[in-house]
């Protein structure tokens, strides 16, 4: 059953994107990088199951579940074709509505993205210890951060982390029942992958393979940034997303 979903829409253009945030975030994620585009883009992010304002949810999900409750609200908002981003968790995510509703994406970006080939199996312990304490959640957020961002937005994203940590564990575990590297080559779209230099997440080595894997892709790396290129990098990160869109 689909979840009742948070999600809002700006911007100013014909060419539309969609917004998927990442594990332990929420679409607020994408603010600075949505502020520095809202003059050219109609944009929609949304709040993934369990996070940020949407409904919550304690039950294990799945990444097919994640792209059908976005199909939804795509269909409500009558938002494509339009050209999805995802990051992280969300790379998973729009590589999924690649497989199941390929008529609706324009084109992809996939940032700093989950492995195509899916995740191996994780250290549940521990990452029950990092969602049980606040400081361990927030040592773990900055060490995802190669750029150093202001207090208050720091703040923001240790809330989005509070408020999605239930979700925490499930999405994690949902991630590693996941694997696209056979059905890459059906998607005919340009994709572009986007990878922060300095991420200490995602190695770049599944940026690489995830660029190979996509008959049209092409790999763009981000210099300075770890794996959040969207908040460390604004300014490269919407340049980045400009020249690819104008180039479809």
């Amino acid at each position: 059953m689909m979840k009742t979903l948070h999600y809002f829409r700006s911007g100013n253009g014909m060419e539309k994107i969609l917004f998927i945030h990442g594990n332990l975030a929420s679409s607020h994620w994408w603010r600075p990088a949505m502020i520095r585009l809202d003059d050219s883009f109609d944009m929609l992010a949304v709040d993934l199951r369990g996070c940020g304002r949407s409904e919550r949810e304690k039950t294990d999900i799945t990444i097919e579940q994640h792209a059908e409750d976005i199909m939804e609200i795509l269909r409500q908002q009558n938002f494509f074709p339009c050209t999805v981003a995802g990051h992280s968790l969300g790379g998973a995510v729009a590589m999924q509505l690649a497989v199941d509703m390929p008529s609706y994406l324009k084109a992809m970006i996939l940032v700093d993205s989950a492995y195509i080939g899916g995740m191996g199996p994780f250290d549940y312990s521990l990452l029950e210890t990092v969602v049980k304490d606040e400081q361990i959640l927030l040592a773990s957020l900055k060490a995802t951060l190669a750029v150093e961002v202001s207090p208050a937005l720091m703040e923001g994203l240790l809330a989005d982390c509070l408020l999605a940590k239930d979700v925490f564990i499930p999405n994690s575990r949902a991630l590693t029942t996941v694997d696209f590297s056979e059905k890459a080559s059906f998607f005919m779209k340009p994709v572009l992958v986007m990878q922060g230099e300095k991420d200490a997440v995602v190695p770049l080595s599944e940026a690489q393979k995830t660029a190979q894997l996509y008959p049209h892709a092409s790999l763009v790396i981000l210099p300075a940034s770890g794996h959040n290129p969207q908040i460390e990098v604004p300014d490269l990160f919407a340049e980045t997303v400009r020249q690819f869109i104008a180039s479809l």
